[in-house]
């Protein structure tokens, strides 16, 4: 503002005698030029200030983020189950053996290590071998 008066005063003075130059003091120099060093290192420091904290918050919102991906994935990760390696399978009954040597029905195993819930039907081989009359009973019916 100071600066911006003594502009002012310059040009008027320069008006009614343009003789007078109107930049060329020294004093008018330095008090310009130390009010524009003082802006912008202001503009500047201010730039940067609204920057930080445009940034802190960003990151903010970012680990609140990312703490609840972790949460989510810690969660699918315990109620994961998989079914992995080698399975030992009677080849007659296709019982399977667990890891504590006990055999359990292949169904029962798979519904107990996996998120798997089985039902159960029949397959056109299986119908034709176990029930050879099925059309004609279908057709009765």
């Amino acid at each position: 503002m100071v600066i911006g008066l003594v502009i002012l005063l310059r040009a008027i003075s320069w008006m009614f005698d343009p003789e007078t130059p109107l930049f060329e003091s020294n004093f008018v120099t330095l008090v310009y030029t130390l009010y524009l060093l003082t802006f912008e290192a202001g503009m500047g420091l201010t730039i940067v200030m609204i920057n930080n904290k445009l940034m802190e918050e960003e990151l903010l919102k970012t680990q609140g983020a990312l703490e609840s991906s972790i949460d989510e994935l810690k969660q699918a990760s315990t109620e994961l189950k998989t079914l992995r390696g080698l399975l030992p399978i009677c080849s007659w009954c296709k019982s399977i053996r667990d890891d504590q040597g006990y055999w359990s029905r292949i169904e029962t195993y798979i519904v107990n290590h996996s998120d798997v819930t089985l039902t159960h039907g029949l397959c056109p081989d299986c119908a034709l071998k176990y029930f050879p009359n099925r059309d004609a009973i279908d057709d009765k019916m």
